[in-house]
């Protein structure tokens, strides 16, 4: 028995799973079939958990921008560990992420938007090169009190799903800190 199957990567950026999985095979035993099946179908299924995240991460972003910090807790876990310079000490539990950014977007940044340069993705996890620009009119986590200054920075995130395919970890890479921390006025 011969199939024919066709494969094919776009580069088209929002295409789906199941067209980006492709390539030519032709196979002539039924165990040969079974066993590519089964690799293809673990392709797509790997694809289509790294568009996910991807997309959880993006609507996190998203629903920030809208200053909408609560719905998206379903998308992150319990268990969640935030790694971040902002605050002292780390993040932990859903409810953690989004306490911290009501309390450095919507009260010290209150007009901030983010702007996504690169989303990528692989296996568990997704990296995010993101800039944030926003007035600094209400006070930080930390008590630094705001000086009205537009305030523009270039940070990146590491996030790390679980095997319950929710938002498990998260790392944040601010690219300067010394120059963020001088524009806020901590030091």
């Amino acid at each position: 028995m011969t199939i024919l199957k066709t494969s094919h990567w776009s580069s088209t950026r929002n295409i789906s799973a199941y067209a980006a999985v492709s390539e030519i095979l032709l196979l002539k035993s039924p165990h040969s079939q079974r066993l590519t099946n089964i690799k293809t179908l673990s392709t797509v299924m790997e694809i289509e958990s790294v568009e996910r995240n991807k997309g959880v991460m993006r609507k996190i972003v998203e629903l920030n921008d809208a200053k909408d910090f609560y719905a998206y807790m379903e998308f992150v876990s319990e268990d969640f560990v935030g790694h971040t310079v902002f605050v002292p000490g780390d993040l932990h539990g859903n409810r953690s992420l989004s306490d911290f950014f009501y309390l450095t977007e919507a009260v010290a940044f209150p007009d901030g938007r983010h702007t996504i340069h690169h989303l990528f993705g692989e296996g568990d996890f997704v990296t995010l090169d993101v800039a944030y620009k926003g007035t600094f009119t209400g006070t930080l986590p930390d008590g630094t009190p705001p000086n009205g200054k537009v305030v523009e920075f270039h940070y990146n995130i590491l996030c790390r799903f679980g095997a319950d395919t929710k938002l498990a970890e998260l790392w944040w890479f601010p690219f300067d800190s010394y120059g963020l921390m001088t524009e806020l006025g901590m030091i």
